[in-house]
């Protein structure tokens, strides 16, 4: 029984430490990724590193907000993200925009996949779509 405990503590603080990671640590990550992945020149990583720092300070002053119900918060969530892809589009060449919005739905994909919500392998369950 203590095993259990602690195996859940440790999954539960792993999650948390993930989404309180320091805004600057989270952009640089963000930046280094995009860098790596859809080859940005150096002036495009230092202004992608700038947005994201800019959007990874919103992101965390939202999280951070208790007051907020959780439906509030991913609506904000999902408004920000719209704004910060605007903003990425002016940075990025369009078939850097390609390629991004490829990796974007690759990862939603896999996100969805991980998290048992990928409504193709469990037709039996209404996600209200429909």
């Amino acid at each position: 029984m203590l095993v259990v405990l602690v195996l859940i503590s440790a999954a539960t603080f792993a999650q948390k430490g993930k989404h309180n990671r320091d805004p600057k640590e989270r952009a640089t990550r963000a930046a280094d990724y995009m860098k790596k992945e859809l080859s940005l020149n150096d002036d495009q990583y230092a202004k992608v590193k700038s947005l994201s720092e800019k959007y990874s300070e919103r992101y965390a002053a939202i999280r951070k907000d208790t007051s907020l119900t959780r439906g509030r918060t991913m609506s904000q969530m999902k408004s920000i993200r719209g704004e910060q892809q605007t903003e990425l589009k002016k940075i990025l060449t369009p078939d850097q925009v390609t390629k991004w919005n490829a990796l974007k739905a690759k990862r939603e994909e896999e996100r969805k996949n991980d998290h048992g919500h990928d409504k193709k392998a469990r037709p039996d369950h209404d996600h209200g779509n429909g």
